[in-house]
């Protein structure tokens, strides 16, 4: 009966993850890993350190409460930029926009809780 009980379990278990993880409720968009094709940004930019460019969470703390954030960030990608954070240019990235919005949604959500809008 016990053996039965847990088969039964595991098997609603099985079920349940598939769904979930189907329906993305394991692994929200926002915090989805980058593309493979966004994995350039990191050749100069890390999490919480300067290597080229500045950390991602610096980036979400200085664009935080702006409302076009993602308009600007996506901007960047794209096209590069030159000046927003000392003389360090930043060439376009080969990305899609569809991309280069997601992957400005997943930068602005590192922003520290209390600055997250």
């Amino acid at each position: 009966m016990k053996s039965k009980m847990k088969s039964k379990k595991a098997f609603v278990f099985a079920v349940f993850s598939t769904w979930a993880a189907v329906l993305g409720l394991l692994n929200p968009a926002a915090h989805a890993a980058p593309s493979s094709s966004e994995e350039t940004c990191r050749a100069c930019h890390a999490l919480d350190t300067v290597k080229v460019g500045p950390p991602f969470r610096a980036i979400a703390s200085r664009y935080h409460d702006d409302a076009d954030a993602v308009d600007k960030l996506k901007q960047s990608m794209l096209q590069g930029s030159s000046g927003k954070w000392g003389t360090a240019q930043m060439p376009p990235n080969p990305i899609t926009p569809a991309e280069a919005t997601r992957f400005a949604h997943w930068i602005l959500q590192l922003a520290a809780p209390g600055q997250r809008n």
